[in-house]
């Protein structure tokens, strides 16, 4: 797994992308079972095996008029969006007159933030399958996409993409 991520920043700067990558290493252990104890969900094999290695990844790429940047999230962030997500969810329930309500409150307690993208998209596991989904910033703008898109059908997958 970890030289899956190594992979991607090496085909990045293979392709001669002008790239910006900063990396942080280490969490502890100890950082992991409070984020899994914190989020009362034990978090994918994949993602433990990247934190022991990495506490947080940022790639900045471009070239030419292709660019692009995405944040691989700490543990602390995790735990922190995770709680966003859980005071969406609730909000949402309260003032959505939506039929499905309920059903994308649950969707929005499975998922799990991995990685967050500039403009405020989240790629999420769902716990619950272990699917790579979309978190569109924008659901309560347009109603699109209010139970994610999936994007993979797990971690090493996306990766691997």
């Amino acid at each position: 797994m970890i030289e899956l991520v190594l992979n991607v920043v090496k085909r990045i700067q293979n392709d001669k992308y002008n790239a910006d990558i900063n990396i942080q290493y280490n969490d502890t252990t100890e950082d992991l079972l409070t984020t899994e104890n914190n989020i009362d969900i034990t978090l994918p094999d994949e993602l433990k095996m990247i934190h022991d290695k990495f506490s947080k990844v940022h790639i900045l790429w471009k070239r030419n008029d292709k660019r692009g940047y995405f944040v691989l999230l700490s543990l602390k962030e995790i735990y922190r969006v995770k709680e966003d997500f859980k005071t969406f969810a609730t909000d949402f329930c309260l003032y959505s007159e939506l039929d499905e309500k309920e059903s994308i409150k649950q969707d929005l307690l499975s998922w799990i933030p991995v990685l967050y993208f500039p403009n405020g998209d989240y790629f999420c596991i769902d716990t619950r399958t272990g699917a790579i989904v979309l978190f569109d910033h924008e659901i309560t703008e347009d109603y699109l996409n209010l139970h994610g898109i999936k994007i993979a059908n797990n971690f090493n997958e996306l990766i691997k993409k």
